[in-house]
Parts: C-alpha cells; structure tokens; sequence
C-alpha cells in the first residue's frame, strides 16, 4: 500500500512534508533529510543495497535511493544545499548515510507540529520551529560553511535563469576557468553536481510557483521541464509528491 503526503510546506531552501503511514520510494541525491516518526510510531528505512534500520528519529544523505516505511504519521525535514543548515547536517552526519538521532525536546509538547498537521501552520512559526527542532538535535550545532564565490555565482545564475539556464561552458568562460574545473569545485563546495542541482533548482521553483496559485502545467513550462508529466514524474521521484497533492496540499 502507498500512501501520500497530508501536507507539504515549501520555502526558498526548505521543504517540509508530513507523511501519512505506508511506503515511499524516494531517489533524490540532492538534499539531506531529518526524519521524526510521530506518536510513538517508527519508521523503516531501506537503502537500494537492501541495508535496513528501523528508528524512530533519523538523519539521512541519500547516496543512493531509499525506500521508507512507516506505520505512523512522519515529518520529512529537507534542506537545500545553498542553506547553511545543509552543511551543518552534512558535518553532523560524518560520510554516514544514516544516522540515528535523539531530540532534547518533547516533540509532542511542539504546537506548531499539531498545526501544520492539521494545515494552519503560521509561517512565522513555521521557521522557528524547524530551527528548534535542528538545535533540538542532541550532538547537533550550527557551523559556518564557506561557499566558493564561483560555485555560488553559478548557483544565483540559475537559480535566476531558469527555464533557460546556460550551458556550463558560458559560466565557465564567464569566470575564466575550465568547464571540467568548474564542475569540481561546484561539486566541491555544493555537494552536488550542477545536473542535479538545475533539476533540483527546477523543481523548487515549480512547487514555489504552485504555492503562489499558478496552474500545475503553467508553473512545469516556468520552471523548464518538458511538460507536466516530466516534472510529475521528477516530484515523484524526488520528493514522493503526485500532481494532486502538488495541486491540493502543497502550501
């Protein structure tokens, strides 16, 4: 049995989803997750290599696709790697691919997850308890992470561009440096390759615009995917979203 997500928050380099019980098959390599099963339940995580754990709480770095499994209501807390909370949890987490954690707070005592599971999250909140819950993290601390300026030029441009990004080889004349040496250092200081990265960047805009009320197919051609059911099938992929919980619960 699958089921979905029963809402789905989106922000610049934030996206939260509270899942509903049952099986997902997620295949980004993109992001870094923080993972809270929900009243007193678990959750299973299996990697493609057919390695398991069962926790409760859990950072995960996909190097490969994962399928999750729970028997409960659970929180998917992903960040994005031009935020700094990335590579704090990509330092926390040491080369691991999952790591189990424990929180110093009762989440239950956290209002503001009884309300985004019921769809009135206030936005203000929103953000300050995802913040909370990161330095809830027992072991867990901010650090500082400095972007290589050209990476990030790279990133701003498009991020800005799209849907037509410009080819490698333009940025890479643009700041006097070899195509090839150019994708190591994205790579380096991104940890992730500029491939992923346009997709990834394609798909956050495409769930932004959706939040801001432009149609399904409207806001796929805006974003630059082919069509509809290129950035169905991506979302799918990437974030276990289908069109109507795109269209309905994303906020």
């Amino acid at each position: 049995m699958t089921s979905y997500p029963s809402q789905v928050y989106v922000w610049e380099d934030l996206y939260f989803g509270i899942f509903s019980p049952g099986c997902y098959r997620n295949e980004t390599k993109a992001r870094i997750t923080v993972f809270i099963a929900l009243d007193s339940g678990s959750i299973e995580i299996e990697e493609d290599n057919g390695k398991r754990c069962r926790v409760q709480y859990a950072v995960v770095k996909r190097s490969q696709p994962v399928i999750i499994s729970s028997d409960c209501d659970f929180i998917t807390l992903q960040y994005f790697p031009l935020s700094m909370e990335y590579h704090s949890l990509n330092r926390f987490i040491n080369d691991q691919s999952i790591r189990e954690i424990e929180f110093n707070a009762e989440l239950a005592q956290l209002s503001w997850i009884s309300a985004a599971r019921s769809g009135q999250a206030d936005s203000s909140a929103f953000i300050k308890g995802c913040a909370q819950l990161l330095t809830s993290i027992a072991g867990y601390r901010s650090v500082s992470h400095k972007i290589d300026s050209r990476a990030l030029y790279v990133a701003q441009r498009i991020r800005k561009e799209l849907p037509d990004v410009s080819p490698i080889t333009d940025y890479a004349d643009e700041l006097n440096i070899s195509p090839d040496r150019l994708s190591h250092v994205f790579k380096d200081s991104l940890d992730v390759s500029i491939k992923n990265y346009v997709l990834l960047e394609k798909m956050r805009k495409a769930l932004l615009l959706t939040v801001q009320g432009v149609p399904f197919t409207e806001a796929s051609l805006q974003a630059g995917f082919a069509d509809a059911a290129h950035f169905s099938r991506s979302t799918k992929k990437n974030f276990s979203l289908t069109p109507t919980t795109i269209s309905n619960d994303i906020r």
